[in-house]
């Protein structure tokens, strides 16, 4: 049995050798709270944010999914995003959301839609969602072939101030203008 921070270890190689493939065999290892969680710090490193949106911490706030919120300390120990350290918020409600650079909403979150456009509306924060949850999200998880992949979308992302490297919008199966269906 491979011990969970040996397999975050795993993870973490690949994505960073082959950015945001994973490799068939990792992938049956780890889960999808896993692999989630490895996704959301390496968004994190292919990301420029506005100027005055980084402080001295990076934040990653998660609602809406325990597990992942669970994985996400554990994968980030000891690691930095854009020269910061990493710290995770897990938070109950969007209502207790009080400021992140990243807030991932897990398919478990009540998200109302006027919530949903004050986060949208706020500059320096990427918002990333689960599936169903995607209106108005910069990035959103996906299950392709089982396999959790994801799918970019760029208005949001230009609201937000936010300028993805191009090396993230080619590992995205979908990138689109706008995520209002």
């Amino acid at each position: 049995m491979i011990k969970r921070s040996h397999r975050c270890w795993v993870i973490s190689l690949y994505i960073f050798v082959t950015p945001f493939h994973m490799a068939s065999t990792a992938a049956q290892e780890a889960s999808s709270a896993q692999v989630k969680a490895a996704f959301l710090y390496n968004f994190g490193l292919y990301i420029d944010w506005p100027n005055g949106a980084l402080s001295d911490v990076f934040d990653i706030a998660v609602v809406g999914d325990d597990e992942v919120a669970e994985q996400l300390p554990r994968f980030v120990q000891g690691r930095k995003i854009h020269d910061k350290t990493v710290r995770i918020k897990k938070i109950r409600s969007i209502a207790d959301f009080d400021g992140a650079q990243v807030l991932y909403i897990g398919s478990n979150a009540q998200v109302s839609t006027q919530e949903m456009q004050k986060l949208i509306d706020r500059r320096g924060l990427l918002v990333v969602t689960d599936n169903a949850r995607r209106l108005n999200s910069v990035i959103n998880f996906v299950d392709v072939g089982n396999r959790i992949r994801f799918e970019i979308f760029l208005n949001p992302a230009e609201r937000a101030g936010l300028k993805l490297n191009s090396r993230l919008l080619g590992a995205a199966v979908q990138v689109e203008q706008s995520a209002v269906h």
